[in-house]
């Protein structure tokens, strides 16, 4: 087993805040199922293809005039060794007044495609594979051990952007966009040196205009963040790299549990590092938040899909629980209260972008079915639900067991449309044909299932994130 070295050392990181060695690197002793992440609606696509004679059933909502497109892995080399490796590809759908025009699916051209030369510490040198962002009129494909990619309108690939060309850190994969200035905030970890956890702030301009540095007990896995009017939230949970673990050519992350502990950190708007308030919280992990805001006494409500624990064995181990979740934090009195909204298995949850940040009262998530008992059983996304504020479920719509779905994409219906009136947009995989469909749901009638669906000539492999870029 050859030994990492500090330049080696990245090429392990990758997509969803996880890590996944490249062949050769990381020991699969842990693992004793069958890869499933290179089979089926997993395993990669190996051309670059347009195709604009797009079959349609039903409708496609008039409104939906603009670019759905979403990012994922899909590995180049022979054989991925873990689900989150892979070089990113880019798939969208152009809409336009109720017509499918166009599917295009793009690698994302990062230093490392087509060479020889690994991911390194040069923070260019990623696989950009994990989400796709708009900010600013760029869209920016992104992956949190990196720089982010700049993406031209038609998916090719601009190059590594760096804002003013100031950024050092890393940039998460789950940027926010401030409720009132509008400004970009986003976060990066570093895996050497102290302080790990670095904040940063942009304006539309792409001027990095706020830097803040904060200390932690150790470089522990964040994935996504959250933030209020006035209030930052951060998750120091206790999945945590080891440099040891990396130089002997281990998965480099592992659970800590009750050893590190969960909490929550908040720091106002206005704050510097010192100012952060670390709250203790049951232990737990967070890979996605969902909405954070203020209520009118100043408390803050934050609600994501909450694992008790992952990882406790393996970096295979993905058959874990998670469910909608919800902390009620006071910025002077720390935590009121915490617990489940609902026990119901999902992940990837979504609002009405209007109200990111702000008050919320509808949420929509992907929902989860377990292939099998193990805990190396691969997850299957199998539906949606819609909930209220409290968590109840209002509507759910489930796919036959031949179908997968993935996360969802909300689309008002209009920009003065009433909160959560509009559609959802994601990549359906049907195994019965080995095919991919673009699946739209009208948010008022979930159960009924589909009133759109467009068919794809090429499947579409499973993968992360995505967004809808309206046509301007």
């Amino acid at each position: 087993m050859p030994i990492l070295n500090r330049r080696q050392l990245l090429s392990s990181i990758s997509a969803a805040g996880m890590v996944g060695f490249l062949p050769g690197c990381l020991k699969l002793h842990e693992y004793h199922g069958e890869k499933w992440w290179t089979k089926g609606g997993h395993a990669p696509v190996k051309e670059e293809l347009d195709s604009t004679d797009l079959m349609v059933e039903g409708i496609i909502p008039s409104h939906l005039n603009g670019l759905y497109v979403r990012n994922g892995g899909n590995f180049r080399g022979k054989e991925a060794p873990h689900y989150f490796v892979g070089d990113g590809m880019l798939h969208g759908i152009w809409l336009e007044n109720g017509k499918a025009l166009r599917y295009r699916n793009r690698w994302v051209q990062t230093t490392i495609l087509n060479k020889s030369k690994n991911a390194s510490l040069h923070k260019a040198d990623n696989m950009s594979n994990t989400s796709i962002f708009l900010y600013g009129g760029r869209l920016l494909s992104l992956m949190e051990i990196g720089f982010p990619y700049e993406i031209n309108p038609d998916l090719s690939t601009k190059g590594v952007y760096r804002f003013d060309q100031s950024l050092q850190c890393a940039m998460t994969a789950h940027p926010k966009i401030h409720p009132s200035s509008q400004n970009l905030q986003f976060f990066g970890m570093d895996f050497f040196s102290n302080p790990f956890l670095h904040y940063r702030e942009a304006n539309l301009a792409g001027q990095i205009t706020k830097r803040i540095d904060i200390k932690l007990p150790a470089s522990s896995m964040q994935h996504d963040f959250q933030r209020t009017e006035n209030y930052l939230i951060f998750l120091d949970q206790p999945i945590v790299f080891s440099k040891l673990k990396a130089i002997q050519g281990d998965f480099p992350y592992s659970w800590k549990g009750d050893q590190y502990g969960s909490r929550i950190g908040i720091l106002h708007k206005d704050g510097q590092s010192k100012d952060i308030q670390w709250i203790p919280i049951q232990t737990s992990y967070c890979f996605h938040t969902l909405n954070a805001y203020e209520q009118s006494d100043g408390t803050i409500i934050l609600q994501l899909s909450r694992f008790q624990q992952v990882w406790v064995r393996s970096p295979y181990d993905v058959n874990e629980h998670s469910n909608l979740y919800q902390y009620h934090i006071h910025p002077q009195k720390g935590l009121l209260s915490e617990g489940p909204l609902d026990d119901s298995r999902v992940e990837f949850g979504t609002i009405d972008p209007r109200f990111s940040g702000k008050e919320h009262r509808k949420s929509f998530f992907s929902t989860i079915t377990p292939t099998g008992p193990e805990l190396t059983d691969p997850i299957r996304f199998s539906g949606v639900v819609h909930y209220n504020q409290q968590g109840g479920q209002q509507a759910r719509y489930t796919y036959p067991e031949y179908m997968d779905c993935g996360e969802w994409c909300f689309v008002p219906r209009s920009e003065d449309a009433p909160e959560g009136d509009g559609h959802l947009l994601g990549f359906v995989y049907d195994n019965r044909n080995d095919s991919s469909t673009l699946d739209i749901f009208d948010t008022q009638q979930i159960e009924a299932g589909p009133v759109g669906r467009i068919y794809i000539p090429a499947r579409v492999p499973f993968g992360f994130h995505g967004t809808f870029v309206p046509q301007v």
